[in-house]
């Protein structure tokens, strides 16, 4: 799960749509004015394995806009894309890679062997 803070004064029990653009991608995200026990801010979460999340991990800017509280550019950044990867869930192996582990004379599992 990934939790973002949009750091403005938020009114209070405001709900909104938090919009990023970039990386040929655009997504939004609700968020909620939460108090901080300083302020309301804007907060809202996605799950770490939404493809939604791919507008981050591009090699390009990315901005960030709630209505009413303006927009941020997020510069392009390797971390970015490395905090992202890293809150995923494990991939399994690709096909590729599973096949190069298997042994020559075995088929993938999702060919008919052939009669011996």
């Amino acid at each position: 799960m990934l939790v973002f803070t949009r750091f403005t004064p938020a009114d209070r029990n405001a709900q909104a749509m938090m919009s990023l653009v970039g990386n040929f991608h655009v997504a939004r995200f609700p968020v909620d004015a939460t108090d901080t026990g300083r302020a309301w801010l804007w907060q809202g979460s996605i799950a770490a394995d939404s493809p939604d999340l791919n507008t981050l991990t591009g090699q390009r800017d990315v901005e960030a806009t709630i209505p009413g509280a303006g927009s941020v550019m997020l510069k392009a950044s390797p971390r970015i894309r490395e905090l992202v990867n890293a809150c995923r869930p494990s991939v399994a192996p690709d096909a590729e890679e599973a096949e190069r582990d298997l042994p020559d004379d075995e088929p993938p599992e999702d060919q008919p062997r052939a009669p011996k």
